[in-house]
């Protein structure tokens, strides 16, 4: 009996296909004569797109049977068999300045694996497009997919969501970018904050060997794409507050609670606080990340005493002397994304915040001078130094330090108030 090729052919399959590559071919993305290896081929639909960019294409599909009909179709490509699921090295395959891989991942059993050999042979870009699972962690589900020629061949594949999918990209790539906009097929959810449907969800990402400067490409997670369906009665903020190292929300979330009209984003790393703020109101938007100079990821010090836990490592010698300073413990480390207020503010197009509230366990400074241009759009600031004569955190900055250079762009110190037991001071300036 013949292979069933169908499924690839009906309407919705190439209108998929059509809306996939429009979309690719509009992110600006460097892909004119460049080697390609493409996995998860089909039965080779898709191979044109890069033939006419004057690409040098490898083919490739884990069932043999799709491969022998693209060497049937196209014998004049270069095709071949792959399982990404098996643990095999790549490099008998060559290196390849894209890896290709649309409508693949989430037929895996070991996606990250797949991923991190595919990294092994690419020195530029990674093109992913793949189902996805509603979530604000970085998670994989399992599940069973039917034995046809166009799903996996092991009947088993998984689901991410699309923070694992970033966690992924940026641990095997160095850099992960999710597309602004989505293709035009109905898959493609454009609010994530507001799924209207409940098949199949889909989501376009970049991992980069190196930095990419694309204005269709974000290193943060959009919760509304930029070519989404405007919300009829959404009313426009007029108010923007931002909380790092929100912790339970005391310093915000009240005032969001009060004023609807009052825009918060909250960020706070750890997971077991997220979970705890992210439970609305609808205007109090919590983010997974932690803010400093740099856009990426970095280790996390978990501390015993959740409200001391830091990008910084605590100083053991300032630390001893401490009162209650028994009770700072770094238990573990975790890897969060991080992100630069200056970078922040440009992708969710925030003209101007009223309140920045920053308690960063010794980061405070960072957060601050993270944003960058955008620091002048920014009317208060409250944030915490320690007053001993070292600071409790390796490389935090004094108060002589962070005044002078607030005062440098404009603030004026408007108000100190000491804390524990008089070893810190929250300070608010204000232009």
């Amino acid at each position: 009996m013949p292979a069933d090729f169908s499924m690839f052919l009906e309407p919705e399959a190439l209108r998929i296909n059509h809306a996939r590559q429009t979309h690719l071919a509009a992110l600006g993305l460097d892909l004119e004569a460049k080697r390609v290896l493409e996995v998860g081929a089909g039965i080779g639909l898709h191979t044109e797109f890069f033939e006419e960019c004057g690409c040098d294409v490898v083919s490739t599909d884990a069932n043999p049977l799709n491969v022998a009909e693209m060497l049937r179709r196209y014998p004049q490509r270069k095709i071949g068999l792959l399982d990404l699921d098996r643990p095999i090295a790549l490099a008998d395959l060559g290196s390849f300045e894209i890896v290709y891989c649309y409508g693949t991942l989430y037929h895996l059993q070991d996606p990250d694996g797949a991923l991190a050999r595919l990294a092994a042979t690419c020195t530029g870009q990674i093109l992913v497009e793949t189902l996805v699972v509603p979530g604000n962690y970085p998670e994989l589900h399992r599940v069973v997919e039917p034995l046809s020629a166009n799903q996996g061949i092991r009947g088993i594949g998984t689901r991410p969501t699309r923070p694992w999918v970033m966690s992924a990209l940026r641990r095997h790539f160095g850099h992960a970018y999710a597309a602004l906009d989505q293709p035009d097929f109905p898959d493609f959810a454009t609010d994530w904050g507001l799924i209207d449907h409940t098949g199949n969800l889909r989501a376009v990402f970049v991992g980069s060997k190196y930095p990419l400067r694309l204005p269709t490409l974000s290193a943060l997670l959009p919760i509304r794409h930029r070519n989404a369906r405007p919300l009829a009665l959404a009313p426009r903020p007029g108010r923007v507050w931002i909380d790092v190292g929100a912790y339970r929300g005391e310093a915000s979330r009240p005032a969001a609670l009060d004023d609807p009209s009052l825009v918060v984003h909250a960020f706070e790393p750890v997971p077991a606080l997220f979970e705890e703020l992210n439970r609305g109101p609808e205007n109090y938007r919590v983010h997974a990340m932690a803010v400093c100079d740099r856009d990426g990821t970095a280790s996390f010090r978990i501390n015993a005493f959740t409200a001391a836990s830091s990008l910084l490592p605590l100083d053991e010698e300032v630390c001893s002397a401490w009162i209650d300073g028994h009770l700072l413990i770094e238990e573990r480390e975790i890897t969060v994304p991080t992100i630069r207020l200056e970078t922040f503010m440009d992708e969710l197009g925030i003209a101007e915040v009223e309140f920045l509230k920053v308690d960063a366990q010794g980061a405070d400074f960072s957060v601050v001078r993270s944003a960058g241009r955008r620091l002048d759009n920014i009317r208060s600031i409250k944030l915490e130094v320690a007053t001993t004569a070292r600071q409790l955190y390796r490389g935090a900055a004094d108060k002589a330090t962070v005044t002078a250079f607030l005062e440098g762009r404009g603030f004026r110190l408007v108000e100190t108030e000491r804390q524990s037991h008089d070893q810190e001071e929250n300070l608010t300036f204000a232009r």
